[in-house]
């Protein structure tokens, strides 16, 4: 579930690299648990700290409500399957391309140029009364329309309409603690039709239908999906089966598709880990997945900037980066 690695550098710095699986963990649970660990460590032995902090505390109640009448379907958003290996699902939900064709980067965009997106859309007119759209939707349809355009540019996928998704935290509109173990998210999908994605001046539009998605996803959708995973799970770890968690996958992941999606991680304690000798000075993710782009903050010197880490193949990434509505707004700083 979780592994740990550690590398003393010759000029005397320390790297600090972890694996965790997602059942377990999410993003905030795990820079939660590594920064509390750097918290015990840097005590002197006389002080450990013995109980657990509010963040990594379990939940008080169960997250399944409803164990009797379990439903019989799971969420459009999640998928299941016993019969293949993770392996063949991996296949199965992978567009076969070239290892050498893919390139993973980081990018940097202030957050003076994300305000400035967002005041665009709420200039643009298209918000409702009594709608708004939050920084990161505004975010995530800026990534989503450039990443779509590049895909079509670099003759990737063919021409069409794209499915849109932003991670959402089933925790907050199911009522549970923001903090805790466990990996309660869901991928909030939207169909977006080809103009919103092609067009810059539709980024207002497919802001706000981003938003609107993230909005629809009912307490009791979720709990229901809940529900269904777990009561799912025993039923596969009960029959014997290794490694359940393996054979579930979030269906907007499917790169034989068009979709692009984003994961806003920029508000997760990545940079508080102080083992006695100050905190980091530069924390990095791998994301293999093309098209699924994941957001950090920056680091500390660079405190108004996020980091975005983008992999595409080849054409695509060489696409994006020639787009002058990406390049007016963010620089590559990091090419793996």
């Amino acid at each position: 579930m979780l592994m740990i690695k550690i590398s003393y550098l010759a000029d005397g710095g320390v790297a600090i690299f972890n694996m965790s699986n997602h059942v377990a963990f999410d993003g905030n649970a795990i820079f939660s648990f590594i920064a509390h660990w750097a918290k015990c460590n840097s005590r002197p032995q006389s002080q450990l700290i013995t109980d657990l902090p509010a963040e990594l505390e379990s939940y008080e109640t169960s997250m399944v409500t409803n164990t009797s009448n379990v439903p019989t379907h799971g969420p459009i958003e999640i998928s299941v399957d016993a019969s293949m290996t993770p392996q063949e699902l991996i296949v199965k939900t992978t567009k076969s391309v070239n290892p050498e064709d893919i390139r993973a980067c980081v990018f940097e965009i202030s957050t003076e140029k994300v305000s400035q997106l967002k005041q665009l859309v709420v200039g643009s007119g298209v918000l409702k009364q009594d709608e708004y759209v939050s920084s990161n939707s505004v975010l995530t349809a800026f990534i989503a329309q450039c990443v779509a355009k590049a895909n079509t540019e670099g003759q990737i996928y063919d021409i069409g309409n794209w499915t849109v998704f932003q991670s959402l935290d089933m925790r907050r509109p199911m009522g549970l603690p923001l903090g805790g173990l466990g990996s309660p998210i869901i991928l909030a999908e939207y169909q977006a039709p080809l103009n919103e994605v092609m067009d810059f001046g539709k980024l207002p539009e497919l802001a706000r239908n981003v938003r609107k998605t993230v909005d629809r996803y009912s307490k009791e959708y979720l709990q229901n999906s809940m529900d269904w995973m777990n009561a799912t799970y025993r039923q596969m770890a009960s029959s014997g089966m290794v490694e359940p968690w393996r054979h579930f996958w979030f269906t907007a992941l499917n790169t034989n598709r068009r979709a692009v999606g984003v994961s806003c991680m920029n508000r997760i304690p990545v940079y508080e880990a102080d083992f006695g000798a100050g905190r980091p000075s530069m924390a990095r993710s791998f994301n293999p997945r093309p098209n699924y782009v994941i957001v950090f903050p920056g680091p500390p010197s660079q405190q108004e900037s996020l980091h975005l880490y983008v992999t595409l193949e080849l054409s695509a990434m060489q696409a994006l980066c020639a787009d002058s509505q990406w390049s007016q707004r963010c620089r590559l700083i990091s090419d793996f």
